[in-house]
């Protein structure tokens, strides 16, 4: 289910708790890791066992915990799972979650993003001042989007929680409200949906280049040809990632010769090639392009083109949608440096307005981020109503 969806609130799309009633045992921020939750028996905080997750203390006094969430990327949840790994006698056995879309810069909201940057979150809760300005959002009346269901406990055949969202209740949000009764802990939250960029967000498109594949600007993976090492969705995440699994790499391909020549122009002799396709979240004009290889220092392509397409088509495109398209070149098979941003800006031909892309690399090897950058042909976006 998870396959063509983001999870659009995990710390690696930018996903940050603003607020947390309570983090004695464990910081709200654990929720949104990409790493699998661990467990060490033998390993204690001073203020108890050391959980790798949100969790709350025995709860004495009237009300239930809860936390708030800005989203890395705004747009429509399809679905959650909640897992409770580890948290077998101290899960929390009771969750509902809440929802709002914000457009406008909310103080409120802001300072308390600024409030829980700053240090450790372990042993602490809210302080009265800070539930005060968390009253002025009135967060318990956003809309609701998981109602209150049941959570298993943390073991390996009840822990992972899977949760449909109704359709009339999935956005597009921009913050979540993550109700718990009353207390205890939550190993990870993962939201899976597709982004949602409202249009006013464009509004400067004519004076200002967008990354038009970007996730956060609604681009999406169509298809690839091969991604044994990474996944072809880490090329349009923000950022320039950490380690290589970050990017997308391919497998070396086995129909490469024995012995590596090259030809007249200085490219290698090579019969095979990788390609991944991307849909752009607009219609639009690019106008440079960024092939970023950081990390692949010994992996990475030899060189690289990019064509372009326009696909009249409003809802989702499939691989097969485009067997009949007429590709354009937008970049012509063009060398790339490794662990670097290679630029191509005067190299791009200018073949009008494209809504989909087909990045090929020769033979094989590895790229961290793809960046497409341009103007919008038209106002307004194309991926409001995916879900």
């Amino acid at each position: 289910m998870e396959a063509n969806m983001i999870d659009l609130i995990c710390e690696n799309v930018g996903g940050k708790v603003i607020f947390a009633s309570d983090e004695f045992f464990a910081a709200a921020q654990n929720l949104l890791s990409l790493k699998k939750p661990k467990f060490d028996p033998d390993s204690y905080t001073e203020y108890g066992k050391e959980m790798d997750g949100w969790e709350t203390r025995r709860k004495r006094t009237i009300g239930h915990d809860f936390c708030i969430i800005k989203m890395g990327i705004s747009g429509f949840i399809d679905h959650f799972c909640i897992d409770t790994a580890h948290f077998t006698g101290n899960h929390a056995p009771r969750v509902s979650i809440q929802g709002i879309y914000i457009r406008s810069e909310c103080e409120v909201l802001k300072w308390l993003e600024h409030e829980w940057q700053n240090g450790s979150r372990i042993g602490k809760f809210a302080s009265k001042a800070q539930f005060e300005q968390i009253d002025k959002i009135q967060s318990e009346s956003w809309q609701m989007v998981l109602p209150f269901s049941l959570l298993g406990p943390g073991y390996d055949d009840t822990k992972l929680n899977v949760f449909q969202v109704e359709k009339s209740a999935r956005g597009p949000f921009t913050h979540l409200r993550v109700n718990i009764f009353p207390d205890g802990g939550i190993a990870r939250i993962k939201a899976f949906g597709q982004p949602f960029m409202h249009k006013s967000k464009f509004s400067d498109s004519k004076h200002h280049l967008l990354d038009l594949v970007s996730l956060k600007n609604g681009g999406s993976i169509i298809g690839s040809t091969n991604s044994h090492y990474g996944k072809p969705i880490n090329l349009i995440m923000p950022g320039r990632g950490k380690v290589m699994g970050d990017g997308w790499e391919t497998a070396r391909r086995l129909d490469r010769p024995a012995i590596l020549t090259v030809d007249e122009r200085g490219f290698m002799n090579v019969t095979g090639k990788e390609w991944v396709i991307v849909r752009l979240g607009n219609l639009g004009k690019v106008s440079k392009i960024l092939i970023d290889t950081n990390l692949f220092k010994g992996n990475f392509p030899e060189s690289v083109e990019v064509e372009g397409t326009k696909v009249d088509q409003s809802g989702d495109i499939v691989e097969s949608d485009l067997e009949n398209c007429h590709w354009k070149i937008l970049l012509i098979r063009s060398k790339v440096l490794g662990h670097c941003e290679n630029i191509f800006e005067r190299e791009i031909a200018d073949i009008g307005p494209i809504n989909v892309i087909k990045l090929t690399i020769f033979p094989d090897g590895g790229v961290m981020r793809l960046r497409v950058h341009g103007s919008l042909a038209t106002q307004g976006t194309t991926f409001e109503s995916k879900l």
